[in-house]
């Protein structure tokens, strides 16, 4: 045994003796025998024994450094399968023995959850499942100690094609992990990064309880005020790390998800994908509902941040209906609307009126099923918004005032902005003088609820209002652009994420506009540029749509005279020249859709400029 501290003869000898194993086993070790026999074999066994019985923690380093240079060694030659697999298990005893030493300063405590994960990682990545297996936790304890090695950059998601399903999250040491893990095994770990604390535990106080509490009444202020519900969101992300059961922690990760869209300027893009990727992972519990709920932030989540036109999203909404109607009774049917819903929204993007309203009225019909007023509310503007494109002006404003006066009566903030947004657009088309005012509520609304974005298209549709419902000549044309211009600059100050189709959709709305009062005052210069920001703007947000939308305005905007009663439709090949005029290469979708815009709105002259300055 080894007395650290002991000056006698003995210790000289011992050290002595210690050097002497050192040397045997590094010359064993670094042996050209292609073939381990039994007593050589045997021989590293009882050399190694001793070493970890007597070296110290300096004598030990050494020996792993050596072990794992020889094992690396790129002029090493192949060896047989005996040799290649033996330098990293002796490497591997040695760092163990080390790292155990060094564990909480004693000698045999356990090592935790967190250090474990990161010891798995460091031989492949591996998804949650496969660790809490490995590991012999639950899979809940495994994605929280996940999710804090994540925040200390410790690891990160990867893809993996061996489980290209979609249905893991596969995780992998970072550089900084990987670089803490040799600092550690190479006993070079002279910091506290709290990896080695022991595992939160608590038999004292019910923390489900309180969870369960918590996220019920976040649930209930996402409806009403996000503004609000965000004051309370670091109590419930710290929360849900401190319970176990699925069931709970996934609910609270939604709430969490949906707040990061309701209020866009709470988190990260990045803070966000995180919850999702333990709400993903929890779902490998088959809890049918848990697996719903998912797979829907999922879509939501590439919808707001990835790439709104991604075929993934139809995947995973319908996923998450099929697990939904799996699940079935109230939860399973509610996350079935809201599916219907998102479908529904996204119809409106692709243009698709008719089914956009379809959707929208079977999540409306099945919200008013279950007596959830919130989703009814947001599935009728939706179907709103489609007659609005449909040309049904009357009905859609009908439908409007009504969602308003009902969502004052609930108290539901977003939908009594929203509905005021549209229902301000069809004001401007019916020429009512109170157009504005209504819009301007809709923007301050938007702005106490945190959306800064959707407050600036809001603050510029008001500005617009006046316009329309006047002469719409060429000096009230630049009054009006001024102020957008202030508005164009308010959303690029934006602090929704930069990575947002949305944002850049809003932005390209505003210098579309933009670029049209150009046209109209004559200022030839100054509209170019504002429609190449709006088609730089519109790429961005992945949107043929918006893309046609922006060559549609220029052939309107230049080709129709307001003298004239009529003009005529553009052929695909005049579309084309339209875009290749800003070097645009565009698929013939994109250019059917706009050739098709122009024949929609074209038919007079007034009501096509009304409709190039309304928000659509």
């Amino acid at each position: 045994m080894y007395y650290r501290g002991d000056p006698s003869g003995a210790a000289q000898e011992r050290d002595a003796q210690v050097s002497e194993t050192v040397a045997a086993l590094g010359e064993l070790l670094d042996s050209d025998d292609e073939v381990l026999d039994g007593p050589t074999s045997y021989l590293i066994g009882q050399l190694a024994a001793e070493l970890i019985g007597s070296a110290s923690d300096a004598e030990l380093s050494q020996m792993i450094v050596a072990t794992h240079q020889q094992s690396s060694s790129p002029h090493r030659e192949v060896a047989p399968q005996s040799r290649q697999s033996l330098l990293p298990m002796l490497s591997g005893l040695l760092q163990g023995v080390l790292a155990d030493r060094q564990s909480a300063g004693q000698a045999g405590s356990p090592l935790t959850v967190r250090e474990r994960v990161l010891n798995i990682l460091a031989i492949e990545p591996r998804n949650p499942k496969s660790l809490s297996t490995e590991i012999g936790c639950s899979i809940a304890t495994a994605s929280r100690a996940l999710s804090r090695l994540r925040g200390n950059e410790l690891v990160e998601c990867t893809a993996n094609s061996d489980l290209a399903d979609g249905r893991y999250v596969m995780y992998q040491l970072t550089d900084r992990g990987k670089k803490r893990q040799q600092d550690r095994f190479f006993g070079q770990l002279n910091y506290d990064d709290g990896i080695s604390e022991a595992d939160y535990q608590d038999d004292g106080y019910d923390y489900a309880q309180a969870l369960a509490q918590l996220t019920q009444l976040i649930a209930e202020l996402n409806d009403h005020d996000p503004a609000v519900a965000a004051e309370l969101y670091p109590a419930l992300d710290a929360l849900k790390d401190r319970v176990d059961e699925p069931e709970l922690r996934a609910a609270a990760l939604g709430e969490l998800s949906m707040l990061s869209r309701s209020k866009p300027d709470l988190v990260s893009a990045e803070q966000s994908r995180s919850w999702l990727d333990e709400m993903i992972t929890l779902a490998q519990e088959e809890n049918p509902l848990i697996a719903a709920r998912a797979y829907y932030e999922r879509a939501r989540w590439t919808m707001r941040y990835h790439n709104a036109d991604d075929s993934s999203i139809e995947d995973d909404l319908a996923t998450a209906q099929k697990y939904a109607a799996a699940a079935g009774g109230p939860d399973g049917a509610r996350r079935n609307a809201w599916c219907l819903y998102q479908r529904s929204t996204r119809a409106l993007w692709r243009w698709d009126w008719t089914q956009a309203q379809s959707l929208a009225r079977a999540a409306s019909t099945e919200f008013d099923d279950l007596g959830e007023h919130h989703g009814r509310l947001a599935s009728q503007i939706v179907g709103a918004r489609a007659e609005l494109a449909l040309g049904k002006v009357a009905a859609a404003y009908d439908q409007l005032a009504e969602v308003v006066e009902s969502a004052k009566r609930y108290g539901y903030k977003r939908q009594i902005a929203d509905g005021l947004f549209w229902w301000g657009q069809a004001k401007i088309l019916k020429d009512e003088a109170d157009a504005r005012e209504i819009l301007d509520a809709a923007a301050d609304l938007y702005s106490e609820l945190g959306d800064q974005d959707w407050s600036a298209v809001a603050k510029a549709s008001a500005e617009t209002a006046p316009f329309i419902t006047g002469e719409m000549d060429a000096a009230a044309a630049r009054s009006l652009r001024k102020e957008l211009e202030k508005t164009s600059a308010e959303i690029e100050k934006s602090t929704d994420t930069v990575s947002s189709p949305a944002h850049y959709w809003k932005a390209a709305s505003i210098n579309r506009r933009i670029a049209v009062l150009s046209a109209v005052a004559g200022d030839e210069q100054r509209a170019e540029r504002a429609w190449k920001r709006a088609l730089a703007d519109y790429t961005e947000s992945d949107s043929a749509e918006g893309v046609a939308e922006t060559l549609a305005s220029y052939w309107l905007a230049n080709k129709i005279d307001p003298a004239e009663p009529s003009a005529d439709v553009p052929s695909d090949d005049d579309m084309r020249a339209v875009a290749e005029q800003w070097d645009l290469t565009v698929p013939d979708r994109t250019i059917d859709l706009a050739v098709a815009e122009v024949s929609r709105v074209q038919s007079d002259p007034v009501d096509s400029i009304k409709h190039l300055l309304t928000y659509g």
